[in-house]
């Protein structure tokens, strides 16, 4: 068990800047980039599996959906989104929470549901604020956006399917009718944080049409999770060639509560005679 956050279910690019002093976005926003590369075409003879909607109850939206032009739905955060199936009436939120020990960066995640083709979508976060006068400020809130790649879904029929993977960073990024989006924010709880309940917005508009508050609710716990007290690593399969993609890429994982690297080769030295 990560002793500092688990990992989601999707991947941050990381092509990010140095990691920054105190003051500045934690060490692990530094080191994620923004972007993931473009994605070549699918080979001819290959073919999308589209999502299935069959025996799902059709959602009505609501007058408020409408205005906004979509619909806001909860997201297990270890769960990729359902690009193609639209969520249950059940599954509506106003709201997403989490908690989290002090030093420890925890994800907050939902889902939208566009009711037609929105060019222009965005996602904002403000800083989160007790009751006490404690604030984790909104620069401690990494907000993505899960951009799909292509998932082989039967090789010998040579067919795949849509799957969220990479978190991108975009100022606004475009949403098509009938295919999900999932909105992905990270919290660093700073390490002298007040325990106690904090509370914020995240704001979602669509250019031409009203705009939504999600309310972020954070429980920060009266203590520091220890260091690992064993070996903890990621497999490694290829050490990157260059000194400062492999320096952003141990800062990741130290940011996870990672504390050594399974290289795919394993050199030891038996014997120095």
């Amino acid at each position: 068990m990560n002793l500092r956050r688990e990992f989601p279910a999707v991947v941050a690019v990381l092509l990010g800047l140095a990691p920054g002093a105190v003051g500045q976005p934690p060490a692990q926003f530094q080191v994620w980039g923004s972007q993931g590369l473009s994605l070549a075409n699918a080979p001819r003879d290959w073919a999308e599996v589209p999502p299935t909607t069959e025996g799902l109850l059709k959602l009505t939206p609501t007058e408020e959906e409408r205005r906004c032009g979509f619909i806001v739905f909860a997201l297990d955060p270890m769960a990729p989104a359902p690009l193609g199936t639209p969520p249950s009436a059940a599954l509506r939120t106003e709201s997403v929470r989490c908690l989290a020990a002090r030093g420890q960066y925890e994800p907050l995640t939902f889902a939208l549901w566009p009711l037609a083709d929105l060019p222009h979508v965005t996602v904002q976060a403000g800083p989160l604020r007790n009751g006490s006068g404690g604030v984790i400020p909104a620069d401690q809130v990494d907000v993505r956006v899960a951009r799909p790649v292509r998932e082989i879904f039967d090789a010998k029929a040579r067919t795949w399917r849509w799957r969220p993977f990479l978190l991108e960073q975009r100022g606004d990024f475009p949403l098509t009718a009938a295919a999900a989006a999932q909105a992905w924010l990270t919290v660093k709880v700073p390490e002298d944080a007040e325990p106690g309940r904090y509370s914020g917005t995240a704001t979602v508009n669509a250019e031409g049409h009203g705009e939504a508050n999600v309310k972020l609710t954070l429980r920060v716990l009266p203590f520091t999770l220890p260091p690992a007290p064993v070996e903890m690593a990621l497999y490694t399969p290829r050490v990157p060639p260059k000194d400062a993609r492999f320096e952003k890429e141990l800062v990741d994982l130290r940011e996870h509560g990672l504390n050594a690297l399974e290289p795919m080769l394993v050199a030891e030295v038996a014997s120095r005679d």
